[in-house]
């Protein structure tokens, strides 16, 4: 595992981040394209009841996905009817056409220590799935960077990021039609900005947030436990984790667990 890990880190800056499938202009919520965010991960949710999508979450290691705790709250409960897979390559929830969707069993799930299952908290709403086994690379499936030494917390204020998701915006959303991947260009906010939009709970350090000043852009596009992706240095590199927002509330940002301020947890978690 050491292995495969410092090979990984040692091909990131080749490997990750950078879609074969090219990039167009974005105009505001609309389709994504096949294998153009193939970092991108479905997560769901299997009961005696059925099968349903509620999460997403980006693979960030050689089998590791980082989603939002709160996303896990029935595999901590250790549910004896239920199964978690994660589905990489999904373009469309519904469908595999379009692209190889490769499905995977989660096996552990490593929340952050101070997320609290027991609250309704969205502080430190962060966790780390692992999957059963190592995906193989392709133009529909690559990690997503994670941000370098050099980031740091305010350097993206007032830059363009992009939300990719399909809509699942609640762990009670049951899809009633295809979910298509769309994507999304949001502003990111500073957090004195942000908190004057919300009395609750403290926009601190810990969340980066974004969305747009006109109205109407927020996470009905994302999904729980999606990323915040910029593009730095040549590629993409994840600085949020889809936390909360209102979505029928205009001028209110999305808010993002914000992925600098864990990333030592990150990265010993991966090195487990």
């Amino acid at each position: 595992w050491l292995w495969w890990f410092l090979r990984f880190s040692s091909a990131q800056d080749s490997e990750c981040g950078r879609p074969e499938v090219p990039a167009f202009r974005m105009l505001g919520g609309e389709e994504s394209l096949p294998g153009r965010w193939p970092w991108m991960a479905g997560i769901f949710i299997t009961r005696r009841d059925g099968t349903r999508a509620f999460c997403a979450g980006s693979l960030i290691g050689p089998r590791h996905v980082l989603t939002a705790a709160h996303c896990a709250r029935d595999f901590r409960s250790k549910c004896n009817d239920c199964r978690f897979d994660v589905k990489l390559s999904n373009f469309n929830l519904e469908s595999d056409i379009l692209s190889p969707v490769r499905s995977f069993i989660v096996v552990e799930v490593h929340a952050h220590p101070q997320f609290d299952y027991r609250l309704i908290d969205t502080y430190h709403d962060l966790a780390i799935m692992v999957l059963d086994r190592t995906p193989w690379r392709s133009r529909y499936l690559m990690p997503l960077c994670l941000p370098p030494p050099s980031v740091h917390n305010d350097m993206f204020e007032g830059q363009n990021a992009t939300m990719v998701g399909w809509g699942l915006t609640s762990c009670t959303d049951t899809p009633k039609f295809p979910r298509q991947q769309m994507q999304m260009q949001i502003t990111v906010w500073g957090n004195d900005d942000c908190g004057r939009r919300y009395s609750e709970p403290t926009i601190n350090s810990s969340f980066i947030c974004a969305g747009d000043e006109i109205g109407g852009k927020t996470a009905y596009l994302g999904d729980s436990g999606g990323p915040l992706m910029i593009k730095y240095d040549g590629r993409w590199i994840q600085i949020g984790i889809v936390t909360f927002g209102e979505i029928e509330t205009p001028y209110k940002p999305t808010v993002f667990t914000r992925v600098t301020e864990y990333m030592d947890w990150i990265q010993e978690i991966i090195l487990k």
